[in-house]
Formats: structure tokens, C-alpha cells, sequence
């Protein structure tokens, strides 16, 4: 048990620490960029950053203060964020293909060959 709350609280903390660099980073790199063709795709990476930030503190919090509730909101909104890779790498697989969206929009997902 004790360490199942380790292994938790090292995980959340080593996310969080690495999203404070990847916000850092996207605002500095809107800060630099004068146009809005570069500026305006950072602004997501922004967004997720501070998302997963709070998210591994609820989960660090929940963890290190046994609070039950503030680690299954922690583990529903992984579970999101986890989904949302999911669609975002399939939506990418599908509009980068050739034909990837005709076929999509025409057959239905399930005939596509990956």
C-alpha cells in the first residue's frame, strides 16, 4: 500500500514538474513571435500545460493528504486527457491521409485501413 502511494505521488509530481517548463517555453515563444501565424497554435500548448499542471496538484494533493475524492477527480480527468490524445491522433491520422477524409466521410470509420 505504502508504496502504491509513492509510485502515485513521484508520478504526479515528476508531471507537474514537467509542465511547468512546457508552459514556460510557449510563452516565451509568444512573447518572441510577432505574427499570429505563429503565436495563435501556441496557445493550446499553453492551455494543456496548465490543464495537467492542476491535475498532477490534485492528484499530488489527493495523494499526500488522502483526500479520496480529489484522486478520482484526478483520475477522470487523466482518463480526458487520455481520450483526448486518442481523437486528436486519429483525427490526425485521418486528415493527413490522402484520400483518408473522403473515405471516412463515405464508408464510415471502420473501413479504413490503418
Amino acid at each position: 500500500m505504502w508504496l502504491r502511494i509513492t509510485v502515485i505521488g513521484v508520478l504526479n509530481f515528476v508531471t507537474a514538474a514537467l509542465s511547468i517548463p512546457i508552459f514556460a517555453t510557449a510563452i516565451w515563444l509568444v512573447s518572441t513571435h510577432s505574427s499570429d501565424c505563429m503565436r495563435l497554435p501556441l496557445w493550446p500548448i499553453i492551455v494543456a500545460s496548465v490543464y495537467i499542471f492542476l491535475v498532477s496538484i490534485a492528484g499530488l494533493l489527493g495523494d499526500c493528504y488522502r483526500v479520496p475524492w480529489l484522486l478520482w477527480v484526478n483520475a477522470v480527468l487523466m482518463f480526458l486527457i487520455i481520450f483526448l490524445l486518442f481523437c486528436l491522433t486519429v483525427y490526425s491520422s485521418v486528415a493527413s491521409n490522402k484520400d483518408g477524409a473522403r473515405l471516412f466521410l463515405q464508408k464510415g470509420p471502420m473501413s479504413l485501413s490503418w
